[in-house]
This record gives C-alpha cells, sequence and structure tokens, in this order.
C-alpha cells in the first residue's frame, strides 16, 4: 500500500514539475516576446464599405526593432495631428510601400523626409497595408477624404491588379503576445501551402481596367475641386534591374483614360548606378531604410519643380 502511495504521489509531483515548467516557458516566452520584439500591440485596422480598411485613428506603438508606429488624428501614418486646413497639405496616397511598415520608423519615412526637405508644406501619408487603387479611390471619393491640396497616388503594378481589399491585419488587441505570432506564421503557412486563385488574363484584364477607371474617376473629382493629384510608378526591384517599363496593358488603359503616369524607374537606375539594389530595396517592392532615403531625394524633386510651376 505505502509503495502505491508513493508511486501516486511521484506521479502527481512529476506532473505539478511539467505544468510548472510549461507555466515559466510561456510566462518567458510572452516576457521576451513583449519586451524584446515588441509583439502583442498590432497596429489596429478599421472597416468601412467605401474604402475597405485602414488604422483607427490615435495609435502610439513601439514595434520591431523599437521603431514608433505612429498614426494620427485622420489615421495618417504621421507623428502630428492635422489640422482642418488644407492649403499646406500635400497626401500620398498609396499601399504598404508607402506605409512603410512596422521595422520603419515613423520618421523615417519618405513622406517625413520629403516634409523635412519642403519648407511651409506638411506631407501626409495615407498608406495602407494591401490596398489597391479601388481601396485608395474609395477613400478619397466616395468617402471624401481630402484634407490636402495636393495629392499623390504612389503605385505599384499589384495596385492594379486588385480589386479592393477588404480586410488585414488585427481588428482588436490580441490577449497575448504569443497569439500574435501564432496568427503571423500560420498566415504565412496559408500563404505558402494552400492553394491560391490563379488569375486568368481575362481577370487581370479586367481588374487592370476597373482599377484604372477608379483611378480617373479619383483624378477628375480632385480636380474638379481645385486640387493637384500628381501619379507616382513606383518600380519593383526586378524592374529596375532590367529596365523593365510599366505594364502595356497598363500603359494602355492609362492612355484610354487621358492619365499621366511618372515612373521612378530611370531615376532610380541613375541614383542607384554605383549601388546594389538591395540596398534601398527590402524585398522585390519595398523599401529599406536607405530606400525611404533615396525616394524621398526623388520626390522631393518632383514637389519641387511642380510647385515651381504653379
Amino acid at each position: 500500500m505505502a509503495k502505491t502511495i508513493n508511486k501516486k504521489n511521484i506521479y502527481i509531483a512529476y506532473i505539478l514539475f511539467l505544468v510548472t515548467l510549461f507555466s515559466l516557458f510561456l510566462i518567458t516566452s510572452e516576457l521576451t516576446l513583449r519586451k524584446v520584439f515588441h509583439l502583442g500591440s498590432p497596429v489596429i485596422y478599421q472597416q468601412h464599405q467605401d474604402y475597405g480598411y485602414r488604422p483607427k485613428p490615435n495609435q502610439e506603438l513601439i514595434r520591431l526593432k523599437g521603431n514608433k508606429v505612429i498614426i494620427n488624428n485622420l489615421s495618417l501614418r504621421n507623428t502630428q495631428n492635422w489640422s482642418d486646413n488644407k492649403l499646406n497639405k500635400i497626401l500620398f496616397v498609396g499601399d504598404s510601400v508607402t506605409y512603410g511598415g512596422s521595422y520603419i520608423d515613423n520618421n523615417n519615412l519618405f513622406t517625413s523626409l520629403i516634409e523635412n526637405n519642403l519648407s511651409g508644406y506638411k506631407v501626409g501619408n495615407a498608406g495602407v497595408n494591401g490596398w489597391g487603387i479601388k481601396n485608395m479611390s474609395g477613400l478619397v471619393v466616395e468617402h471624401q477624404f481630402q484634407p490636402a491640396i495636393i495629392y499623390i497616388s504612389l503605385l505599384i503594378k499589384s495596385d492594379f491588379l486588385r480589386g479592393k481589399s477588404q480586410s488585414y491585419g488585427w481588428s482588436r488587441q490580441p490577449y497575448l503576445a504569443l497569439e500574435e505570432l501564432y496568427i503571423h506564421y500560420y498566415k504565412k503557412w496559408k500563404t505558402n501551402f494552400k492553394n491560391k486563385p490563379i488569375q486568368t488574363p481575362e481577370k487581370i484584364k479586367t481588374n487592370i481596367k476597373e482599377s484604372i477607371v477608379a483611378l480617373k474617376k479619383m483624378d477628375q473629382t480632385l480636380k474638379e475641386k481645385g486640387y493637384t493629384h500628381i501619379i507616382i510608378y513606383s518600380p519593383s526591384k526586378k524592374e529596375v534591374e532590367n529596365n523593365i517599363p510599366i505594364n502595356s496593358i497598363i500603359q494602355k488603359e492609362l492612355k484610354k483614360h487621358n492619365l499621366i503616369i511618372t515612373s521612378l524607374r530611370k531615376d532610380i537606375k541613375s541614383a542607384a548606378k554605383n549601388t546594389p539594389l538591395n540596398t534601398f530595396y527590402y524585398d522585390n517592392v519595398h523599401l529599406t531604410q536607405l530606400g525611404h532615403k533615396l525616394w524621398a531625394t526623388l520626390l522631393t524633386k518632383k514637389l519641387h519643380t511642380h510647385i515651381n510651376n504653379q
């Protein structure tokens, strides 16, 4: 009998030890993810039928490598709040390239650097991860979000191919940093291993046409109100390396709707002729900190030219 009791006690003690060890592992992991990797407090998004989704206003977060992600009162990725005065404001509208990612501090975004270079102007960043042209037009036209006098649509090829993206990221705070980590890798697994719907050539053409119709609507709406709208194409690393022009179908549709688009490809090629493109590109389309600095230089020149010609 004594031997049986001893075995039971040993078994219970062993289970308690494992539970304690696992609990300590979870607590240590949670604290490490929060304090070292700054997980557990992601940007929170809000949905709307006009524009799909965008960050909720008034957020200030410390994210990857201690970088600050600040969302102001108008849901722009700007450190300072914006007033109702439009006269000295420039607004960049775009996708994740414009938004910059959590690995870039607010102060190092090309929009922030441009503001430093343009005396008397405030430069807003309305870039949103995963957006396409329909989302951008939905914000500016349907939602009537027009807080500036100069608008720059900064586009990449994917923006013409997407429909109106409907959701992204977190709509609530995760309960744990571990939850954020799990969801991140689960989504990566789905992206890499789950079969994606294949776009047919006809579907691609349809998406391009519909996107450019939305871009034209945005262009007309802004210009009818006396605002300036400039369309800039941010090429991928592959497009710069191989001197690939803007997709011919996109060019044809833009010409059909009398839309002028300025590509940065030649400017980047010239500026980076003695520097590896990996210095400026984080991946094929997104930018490193030095990439944001270069884009700021190139875009400031174009804005200076436009402002001086007004």
